[in-house]
């Protein structure tokens, strides 16, 4: 999620940030959880069938927008104030349920549709389902609902894949998580909830009744102005556009299933309209260079990445770039008719939950900070474990010689880059990060990244070893699919 250059803590997303410490429980210290890799999963190449859908999520009457957690679009008054300090302990009281917001303003209508898109790959051996939302993440919740569809069309729980585009405009009161709600998401609401199910439902099951014959290839490209550190690390960001083509046996497009990481920020927090935001606009872009075709973005190690270009000329800049670069990347892949697919999946316990409050300050005139040589730095607060996801879902997808390696939450560039090298070491020809998938556990950082307790140091909530335990994690699921 998004955050302002400075005040780092106390505007955009994470407005409600100095909230959590005044309601944290206490808990037991971390320690590193060890993770264990399981059986390879049996694979096979079969002939490729595809087939893809569309589905425009419906806002609830007077839904939130999800993904700046600060004014305009929070309300802050004498109702609110109460609600909030009710929904810290854990009870979000709706005083007026014809509306699904509550501490936040109501959305004021639809800039771009926000959608559900679902592709069903099936070679005969394993029938992998993904569904990508136009939301700011996905609950473990929301995908364990979405499988009890999934496995009506035969997909197992490996092969099954939820994701979001992390766009800032899309419905929020949809996380029913604490600390979502209070950050950037408002307190759930299951009319908005039933809306955004009932459209990934309704794609999920259209993508299967239209498989066909298909023929599939995967290439990526470089871009290197579409995106940016948001830390001023000029050179910390993911430049990789990967893409999947699939056409009908007889050329004609039927996906492009495309990843970049990229935050969905390039409309700001006093858009309170409903928009796919960039992600959207890709897309748009992909379609409109390639007839027939459903675009479907995917968001990769996007933690610490911004748009290059913001406002809704900077949308259209960014859909135009990555967009272009998708249609022209197409006519260069070849694709072939016979696939491998198989999927792994591992649920992993994560150490406790804390709160970074940014104790490690810098040495001046250094890069250390006093956390390098102070003993029992840094300090941190326990969060009640109620709050979060304390097990997260690590998900590997193997397409053809290409690795997709599922997140449930926000990586930086350095933990991306660290999977993509793991999955080239594994032999693949490719690793693509999908960020934001299955489940939210908030953001992903490097130890040296967590000590610094930037806006994502801060907003990592399992500890220094954080970052170490997902890259371990994906490591074990990548292993299985090799």
């Amino acid at each position: 999620m998004a955050a302002s250059q400075t005040p780092r803590y106390l505007r955009g997303e994470a407005a409600a940030g100095r909230l959590w410490l005044s309601a944290a429980a206490l808990a037991v210290g971390c320690c590193l959880v060890q993770t264990h890799t399981g059986a390879p999963i049996p694979g096979g190449v079969g002939t490729l069938g595809a087939g893809t859908a569309t589905v425009a999520i419906m806002p609830a009457p007077g839904a939130p927008l999800a993904g700046y957690g600060g004014a305009p679009r929070r309300v802050f008054n004498a109702v609110t104030i109460p609600l909030t300090l009710a929904a810290l302990g854990g009870t979000c009281i709706d005083p007026d349920p014809s509306t699904a917001a509550v501490l936040f303003q109501p959305n004021q209508g639809t800039r771009d549709a926000v959608r559900a898109r679902a592709l069903v790959l099936d070679n005969g051996h394993h029938k992998v389902a993904i569904v990508k939302l136009d939301t700011i993440g996905v609950s473990r919740k929301l995908r364990e609902d979405l499988f009890q569809v999934a496995k009506t069309i035969g997909v197992t729980n490996a092969d099954f894949l939820v994701l979001a585009t992390h766009t800032h405009s899309g419905p929020g009161a949809i996380a029913n998580h604490v600390l979502s709600q209070l950050s950037a998401v408002d307190c759930f609401s299951d009319a908005m909830y039933q809306r955004v199910l009932a459209a990934a439902t309704s794609a999920l099951q259209q993508a299967d009744a239209a498989r066909q014959p298909a023929l599939l290839g995967i290439g990526s490209a470089t871009e290197t102005d579409a995106s940016q550190n948001r830390r001023g690390r000029p050179a910390i960001y993911d430049t990789e556009v990967g893409l999947v083509k699939i056409t009908t046996t007889g050329g004609t497009p039927i996906a492009a299933l495309f990843n970049f990481a990229v935050h969905g920020t390039t409309l700001g927090a006093t858009n309170m309209q409903f928009s796919a935001d960039c992600m959207g606009e890709m897309e748009q872009v992909v379609e409109n260079g390639l007839p027939g075709v459903t675009a479907i973005f995917t968001n990769g190690a996007e933690g610490d990445v911004a748009p290059k270009h913001h406002g809704v000329t900077g949308l259209q800049q960014e859909g135009t770039i990555i967009g272009g670069d998708v249609v022209a990347l197409w006519s260069t892949i070849a694709t072939k008719a016979a696939i491998d697919l198989r999927g792994a999946f591992q649920d992993v316990t994560m150490p406790p939950p804390e709160w970074n409050p940014g104790t490690c300050l810098p040495v001046p005139g250094t890069t250390s900070t006093f956390c390098d040589f102070v003993p029992g730095f840094p300090l941190t607060v326990p969060l009640n474990p109620a709050w979060v996801s304390t097990t997260l879902p690590f998900q590997a997808v193997r397409i053809d010689d290409t690795v997709f390696i599922a997140i449930p939450g926000e990586p930086i560039t350095e933990i991306g880059w660290d999977l993509k090298a793991r999955a080239t070491a594994k032999g693949f020809a490719h690793g693509f990060v999908l960020g934001l998938a299955n489940d939210y556990g908030g953001y992903f950082t490097t130890a040296a990244e967590y000590n610094r307790a930037e806006y994502e140091g801060r907003s990592t909530l399992y500890g220094p070893t954080t970052g170490q335990v997902v890259v371990e994690s994906a490591d074990g699921v990548m292993t299985q699919v090799q």
